[in-house]
């Protein structure tokens, strides 16, 4: 699986995984901040407060926290 990040680039080698596990390897791996996203008129918006993700990335137990208690439909990156 290849995913490309926002800055267009090439994140290659992802095994794929369901989609927990794709955000724990970008979160671990590759240090990106991801989010539980699919909230709004438009199921395309962030479905947590984020900005503090900005600069910091979530936890491991945050993002299995938020798997369990949102079951997004997408996530994002930061």
């Amino acid at each position: 699986m290849t995913i490309i990040d926002h800055n267009q680039q090439q994140v290659k080698n992802i095994p794929s995984l369901n989609p927990l596990g794709i955000v724990l390897t970008l979160n671990g791996k590759f240090h990106y901040s991801t989010i539980p996203s699919g909230g709004g008129d438009k199921h395309k918006q962030p479905i947590i407060a984020w900005k503090q993700y900005q600069t910091k990335a979530p936890t491991q137990a945050e993002l299995q926290n938020w798997q369990k208690t949102h079951n997004p439909g997408l996530w994002g990156i930061l």
